[in-house]
């Protein structure tokens, strides 16, 4: 294999290194889960996860047949699994204040993700552009002080859980449509 073949380095972050993180993390929470009660931490983790399934379904499935490789598209595609185990990590040590860090540079990377030429690019910048901000609001009271209760990560993660599924599933099939 030669390395400038970016068509076999896609292959290889989409067929072992998105599932290899993503498989080890949901083996981690089955585990958790478990040996636990089930508790606003485990809710968190599971919408962590959430996130992560819909970003590698929404790159690989909307995304990829309609963009060119890239290097470009492939550091970011590199850059957004390894971030998401970080997250998974940082979860595990109940950092929240790396955790929303390492969610907004990863709703970052996500933002600046290519839009194919063909839809709406301001629909589709303006749907991943909500998760993104709500991720930067919550590094910032997150980082602010120790007074906010760790139970509210749970908000914040679900609101850009749910923020990014809108995006996904209701505003990329809009911006598909080049009428709009």
């Amino acid at each position: 294999m030669k390395l400038t073949d970016k068509k076999s380095w896609s292959i290889f972050v989409f067929s072992l290194l998105y599932p290899g993180i993503l498989g080890s993390i949901i083996y981690d929470i089955s585990n958790l889960i478990r040996g636990s009660h089930f508790d606003w931490f485990n809710i968190t983790q599971l919408f962590i996860v959430l996130i992560f399934i819909s970003d590698y379904m929404h790159i690989y499935f909307d995304l990829n047949d309609e963009l060119k490789f890239s290097n470009y598209r492939l550091i970011i595609d590199c850059l957004i699994p390894l971030c998401f185990g970080a997250i998974y990590w940082s979860m595990t040590r109940e950092d929240f204040t790396s955790l929303f860090f390492i969610l907004s540079i990863v709703m970052g990377l996500i933002f600046i993700y290519p839009c194919p030429n063909a839809w709406n690019k301001k629909l589709y910048f303006g749907g991943k552009s909500v998760s993104f901000i709500i991720s930067l609001i919550a590094c910032y009271i997150f980082a602010i002080g120790d007074y906010f209760s760790n139970n509210m990560a749970v908000y914040f993660v679900g609101a850009i859980f749910f923020g990014y599924l809108i995006h996904v599933f209701i505003i990329t099939q809009y911006s598909k449509k080049k009428n709009v």
